[in-house]
């Protein structure tokens, strides 16, 4: 049995929310065609007020600079919108759920058992979707959305750290993901 204890900060939470949608290719997919060719619906705007005002030049030239302008700073506002929201949302549910405070994440031989102030929650090895480690983190996700959220800062040391991990991937027989 190997256990870890920390506490749920927000930051956590966004950290996860942001990595989560970094990594995934609808999104990005999603992201790629709002960045990229949604914009061009605005081609026609620019061409018929070019026409009409028989300036067709100068109208291509605004809307290449907005394009020019919106491709490189979509992703940031993508992101800054998505912190909002989940913070926003957070803050909605922390009083219902109680998503923040203390955790302990304890593996066992059948299970991930997650224990907090206001619950406990088992999860079956063959239940868990997939393990993601990062710089930061790591991720135990439980379902397609969600994930016991790890600071690697809370464990002992670099050495318990590993065992940690590899008993997640042994267990689960899942790979460890990087991001």
């Amino acid at each position: 049995m190997m256990e870890v204890s920390f506490d749920v900060e927000k930051k956590h939470l966004i950290d996860f929310s942001l990595y989560n949608i970094k990594n995934s290719k609808q999104i990005q997919r999603i992201v790629k065609v709002q960045r990229f060719l949604t914009p061009l619906v605005f081609l026609i705007f620019a061409l018929m007020i070019g026409v009409a005002q028989n300036d067709i030049p100068l109208w291509l030239g605004v809307f290449a600079g907005v394009y020019i302008a919106w491709v490189i700073l979509y992703p940031r506002l993508y992101m800054m919108s998505v912190r909002r929201s989940v913070k926003k949302n957070i803050e909605e549910h922390s009083g219902k759920q109680d998503l923040i405070g203390n955790c302990k994440l304890i593996l066992t031989e059948d299970a991930v058992i997650e224990e907090s102030n206001v619950r406990t929650n088992k999860t079956k090895w063959k239940n868990l979707i997939r393990l993601v480690e990062t710089k930061e983190y790591v991720f135990v996700f439980n379902t397609e959305t969600s994930s016991y959220v790890i600071p690697k800062e809370r464990f002992k040391n670099e050495e318990y750290e590993k065992e940690y991990i590899d008993m997640l991937a042994t267990k689960s027989g899942k790979q460890i993901e990087q991001w």
